[in-house]
């Protein structure tokens, strides 16, 4: 008989004989198990039935005793029936039971345990009882039995044996092909690894060497090989690393064009994006130049008619609103046209005075717009230093896109606090909110949330950039359907030196 033939045939009666010695054992533990933990599961039920006859009131009522103890039958498969015995005249009789007619061993057992005191498990074929004593107040003692079923036990045993069937066959089946396995590689791996070797360096691949698997003849045969083909890579392994320098080199020439390739396109869109702000810019003082003339026309009418004696007095008020409102335009429209920004007088600004201001000039589009005004103003607000118009102009964005926000009315809350030097603005309004995937680039510019043709999306970026001037933040939260909330922190005076500072700068 072959090597092979011995070892695979040896071990394969070792591992069978082993497997089933485990699974006989295996399988008789768990036998043991389960039919411990049935006796448990029946002498628990059975003390749970005599506790609950000892609850219970006297005389017991045989249809309430019986829907209970049907109750407790459901809560383990295993269980059969359940019956509370009472001996009467020396005789068991049955007061309840799950079946319909109970076993003379049922009755032996309770009988037993009544008289004697003998409680201890008793089988019967293919089931198993257990009976428990319950003595309630008032009346004689009474014998719960319980009735399990022991056909689990022999149904697994059958599965174990027939597992133990297949598995024992197919183990050794598995076996064998990995003992084969393991026999090709000790065996015929070191042949076949050789005689590849020896292909490889005869079509010029020096850098290859046997396995030497040991340190046998067929060892030795492989390390004289590899002896041999060592001497001949000396010179081969020269050349490689001469060709790897070369390759290096021109690996890092390659990435060395790559980072001028993406520096190329950096500054490609760069350049883009600069030529598009120009043509915003030249856009943006073309339509200030075409408006300005037609503000200055509407602003000499306006005084017009303010010149004029019987005007009426509520009138005169809002004329000249519209022509102070007029005259802010211009002046935005006139910082368009040169260009670049200049610094406009900067001063001390009453935070409440102006959020008045901002109320009473929107009002009647609050009345107009039936939207509810709440305000809660600190009146002990320090001021704040930078340019009232830019901040005035600032908060009406804010105001005005919360209105737009509200076509069918609502309410408009602005509150305001201090706290360490910081003055708090915070606007809500109780719209339809901002969408999630736009609350990120509110601030950026062209992002707006209004139809087409009523909006711009460069308000709140106008905005977001007045607050950064002043040294201070500005922050959106937002849930679609329950509006939005602007929260603005500005430092107080004491924050002048920096402003100042910045000023300079630019």
């Amino acid at each position: 008989m072959a090597l092979r033939t011995r070892l695979i045939v040896g071990v394969s009666l070792v591992v069978a004989l082993v497997l089933g010695v485990e699974s006989i054992v295996e399988i008789r533990l768990f036998e043991e198990t389960t039919e411990r933990e049935l006796r448990e599961t029946g002498q628990v039920t059975a003390q749970s039935v005599a506790d609950d006859l000892e609850l219970r009131p006297i005389p017991l009522h045989a249809e309430d005793l019986l829907v209970d103890l049907h109750e407790f039958a459901q809560s383990a498969p295993s269980i059969r029936t359940i019956s509370v015995i009472q001996l009467v005249d020396g005789a068991p009789g049955v007061v309840a039971s799950t079946a319909s007619t109970e076993s003379q061993a049922a009755l032996t057992l309770a009988r037993d345990l009544l008289t004697h005191g003998d409680q201890a498990p008793r089988d019967d074929g293919t089931v198993s009882r257990v009976a428990m004593r319950s003595s309630p107040a008032g009346s004689g003692p009474y014998a719960v039995v319980v009735t399990m079923s022991l056909v689990p036990i022999d149904q697994l045993r059958t599965r174990g044996r027939l597992v133990s069937l297949w598995l024992v066959p197919i183990a050794v089946l598995v076996l064998i092909v990995v003992l084969d396995q393991i026999l090709r590689r000790v065996v015929y791996a070191p042949v076949k690894v050789l005689r590849e070797t020896m292909v490889r360096a005869g079509a010029g691949d020096l850098a290859a060497r046997a396995a030497v698997f040991r340190s046998d003849e067929m060892g030795e045969v492989a390390r004289g090989f590899n002896d041999m083909l060592e001497r001949l890579s000396g010179f081969n392994q020269a050349l490689e690393e001469r060709v790897a320098a070369v390759t290096t080199a021109l690996d890092r020439s390659h990435e060395e064009r790559l980072d001028s390739y993406r520096q190329m396109l950096v500054l490609r869109d760069a350049l883009a994006d600069a030529d598009r702000l120009a043509t915003i810019g030249q856009t943006a003082a073309s339509v200030a130049h075409q408006v300005g003339t037609p503000l200055n026309l509407i602003s000499g009418h306006v005084q017009l008619m303010l010149e004029q004696h019987d005007l009426d007095p509520d009138l005169a008020r809002r004329l000249h609103l519209v022509l102070e409102q007029i005259g802010r335009v211009s002046d935005a429209i006139r910082g368009l046209l040169e260009h670049t920004r200049r610094p406009g007088e900067a001063s001390l600004i009453d935070v409440g005075t102006l959020l008045d201001s901002i109320v009473n000039l929107m009002r009647p589009r609050l009345t107009a717009g039936r939207v509810a005004l709440e305000t809660d103003l600190s009146p002990l607000l320090p001021k704040i230093w930078g340019q009232r118009d830019e901040l005035e102009m600032a908060l009406l964005n804010l105001v005005s896109n919360a209105l737009d926000a509200m076509p069918g009315g609502g309410v408009l809350r602005v509150s305001t606090t201090s706290a360490d030097s910081e003055v708090t603005i915070v606007l809500s309004d109780s719209g339809a909110g901002i969408p999630a995937e736009l609350l990120p680039r509110v601030f950026d510019p062209w992002v707006t949330t209004k139809p087409e043709g009523r909006g711009t999306g460069l308000g709140l970026s106008i905005t977001r950039d007045v607050i950064t001037r002043f040294g201070g933040t500005v922050a959106v939260a937002s849930e679609p359907g329950h509006g939005a909330t602007f929260t603005i922190r500005m430092p107080a005076d004491a924050g002048r030196t920096a402003h100042d500072a910045d000023a300079v700068d630019r």
